[in-house]
This record gives structure tokens, C-alpha cells and sequence, in this order.
């Protein structure tokens, strides 16, 4: 596609070839916008765009570059440095500007990083875990507007209610859960991204606790038992002591007190 000038918003671009600019040539000012260049290729100068720049500024933003290739600039070239390109995805979350961009252009300041959390990390056995994958402005909290990617997930073990998707709106999320105890890592890929990130199953259940304590006498937790909820108060009604034993009690999140102690001669005790 050759424009003198002028504006491409919404657009995809696959597979095209040239010997300037893969998928579109500008020779004067124009506007690129939420527009998606895959597997595009120029013999020469700019796989997805070739930028003359005759006269005017070009701008690229809000769009996605993805296994574009040339002689000189596989995703982007320009004759000079009055091309804006920041706020895009490249693919990856560490762009190779030195084949990506042509040599006279400044390098993007802001670009895409596609980021992954769980909640929680350290989960029980038949429990859950939520996974989110968000797109964000690189060094920032804000979310970045990234076109729809395809997103593939695999686990060591355990299962994901997903293994494929596409993130929308710049975000994804998924379930994982696992009826054995372990550390479990989730590999994902989004284009020539890849992203891991662990999940630690451990055993324990908290209904056991509130039963050991009901019963009387010490209340021993002992490794590998992981008492992990948002929800619920342990209510200590008698003399008695919990010996951790290397076991971990986590009521991280919760509004509530985690202990709520109403009786005498209560001892907490770590060893």
C-alpha cells in the first residue's frame, strides 16, 4: 500500500511483501493507528512501514508489530528522525531496536510489556488460583492498549481451565488448580513473548484446625500443613498452645483479626 500521506486506523496487515515497505509506504505526513503488521517483508527498507518523510511527521502508536523482516528496519524505517513510534507492542517485552527500528530513528521511550500475577501464589490443594496477563506501558502501572494477541498457557502439572485465549483489551485471565501438592510452573506464550511464573501447592486444610482446636489440649501444625484462607477467625475459647512446627498460618488480605484469643493462659508459640 503506497500513501503520500494520510491516516490507516484499525487495519491488519499479513503477509505482504515489497522491496520498500512490506505492508505500506509513506512518502509525506500520515497517522498510524491501532493497526496490526504480522509476517510482513521488504527486500530493502521497512518491513511493515517505509517512511520517506518528504515533508511532515509520521506517527505509529497503539499498534502491533510481530516477525516483520527487511535489509534495514524490520518493522519500521524512516530516511529521517521525524517519525513518532511509541506506545506500540514489538512482540516481545524486550524489543531489539537495533533490527526493529532504522537507524535514525530515536528509540521509543514507552512500548508494551505483557506482565503476569497470581492470586494466591501459595494456594491448597483443590483450591484455586487466578491468573491475570495485562498488557502495561513499560516502567509504569498503566495499562496499555494493545490489540487482541493470542495467548497459549502449559503447566508442569496441575490443570488450567485454559490453554489458549486471546487477551482483550489488553488482559487475560485463566484458573489453576491441582489435587497434589507441589511447585507447578505456567508457561505462556504471546507472540514471540514468553512468560513463567509458579504456583506452590501445599496440603493442609483449615476445617482441621478449627477441629484441633474445638478438642482441647495443644494444637500442633506440622510441615508440610499450609492453613492458608481470607476468611474465616480462629476462636481460641481455652488455655492451650499452637506450636508452629514449621507450618504457616497466612491470613494475608483478610480484613479480620487471624487470632481472636477470649480465654486465659493462651500461649502462640514458634519453635
Amino acid at each position: 500500500l503506497f500513501n503520500e500521506s494520510g491516516s490507516l486506523i484499525d487495519c491488519y496487515f499479513v503477509n505482504n511483501k515489497a522491496n520498500n515497505g512490506g505492508a505500506v509506504s509513506f512518502y509525506s505526513k500520515g497517522i498510524v493507528d491501532a493497526c496490526s503488521f504480522e509476517n510482513n517483508s521488504a527486500v530493502d527498507y521497512g518491513g511493515a512501514i517505509y517512511f520517506k518523510g518528504i515533508s511532515g511527521t509520521l506517527s505509529v502508536a497503539n499498534s502491533s508489530f510481530v516477525d516483520n523482516s527487511a535489509g534495514e528496519g524490520a518493522a519500521v524505517y524512516s530516511q529521517n528522525n521525524l517519525i513518532s513510534a511509541n506506545n506500540n507492542w514489538w512482540g516481545s517485552n524486550n524489543p531489539d531496536w537495533t533490527t526493529l527500528i532504522s537507524q535514525k530513528m530515536e528509540t521509543p521511550l514507552s512500548y508494551a510489556v505483557l506482565k503476569v500475577s497470581a492470586n494466591p501464589q501459595i494456594m491448597l490443594v483443590n483450591s484455586t488460583a487466578e491468573l491475570y496477563y495485562v498488557f502495561y506501558w513499560n516502567g509504569t502501572a498503566v495499562k496499555a492498549n494493545v490489540l487482541p494477541r493470542l495467548i497459549a498457557l502449559s503447566s508442569s502439572g496441575g490443570k488450567l481451565r485454559d490453554d489458549s485465549g486471546y487477551l482483550i483489551d489488553g488482559e487475560f485471565s485463566t484458573e489453576f488448580t491441582s489435587d497434589a501438592a507441589g511447585i507447578y510452573e505456567i508457561t505462556t506464550e504471546v507472540d514471540n513473548q514468553e512468560i513463567k511464573i509458579s504456583i506452590d501447592v501445599k496440603e493442609g486444610v483449615f476445617s482441621n484446625l478449627i477441629d484441633e482446636i474445638g478438642d482441647g489440649g495443644n494444637i500442633t501444625l506440622k510441615s508440610p500443613m499450609y492453613i492458608y484462607d481470607y476468611g474465616d477467625t480462629i476462636n481460641i475459647t481455652k488455655s492451650g498452645i499452637i506450636d508452629g512446627n514449621g507450618a504457616v498460618i497466612d491470613m494475608a488480605g483478610s480484613d479480620i483479626q487471624v487470632f481472636n484469643v477470649i480465654a486465659d493462659d493462651v500461649v502462640i508459640k514458634k519453635r
